[in-house]
């Protein structure tokens, strides 16, 4: 039986839960917010903050950078989805990061459902329910790895 790493790295990611169909849902609706991405940006932490008005305080006042910050992000996720160790590393990264900062994983829902609601808000009739489907699997992978990598952190 191998060890904890070992079944680890074995274990599946985002890039191997979420379908090649799938993936080219989320890079088509990634590719065309592009444009708009300062406005989605601004929507979606409107709406997080809303749903996790006690995450507030873990941001500064100023959101201009981690506005910057949310969009390369996901830009990054989204080009690393057929590559499950680069994806991996990076889930892993933004997890040891959330951890230090206290994140808990109800916040990680209220951020997965403040996303599917401003994709829904962005893209209207267009955000179709496979649309809607491809970035829900995509996010629910991602808690997932988001969970993993912060009960790793010590605290």
């Amino acid at each position: 039986m191998g060890s904890f790493s070992d079944r680890q790295r074995r274990r599946p990611t985002a890039a191997v839960v979420v379908t090649k169909e799938q993936i080219g849902q989320v890079r088509d609706c990634f590719d065309a917010m592009r444009p708009l991405r300062r406005e989605f940006a601004e929507e979606f932490y409107r709406r997080f903050f809303e749903l996790a008005p006690y995450a507030r305080n873990m941001f500064a006042q100023d959101m201009e950078q981690q506005k910057l910050k949310l969009m390369d992000t996901i830009a990054a996720l989204v080009g690393a989805l057929d590559n499950p160790e680069m994806f991996r590393s990076i889930i892993e990264q933004i997890g040891h990061q959330h951890a230090q900062f206290g994140v808990t994983s109800s916040q990680l829902a209220a951020f997965g459902d403040a996303l599917l609601w401003s994709l829904d808000r962005h893209f209207g009739a267009s955000f179709t329910p496979e649309r809607r489907q491809a970035w829900a699997a995509l996010y629910a992978a991602v808690q997932y790895d988001m969970v993993q990598a912060m009960a790793a952190e010590p605290r």
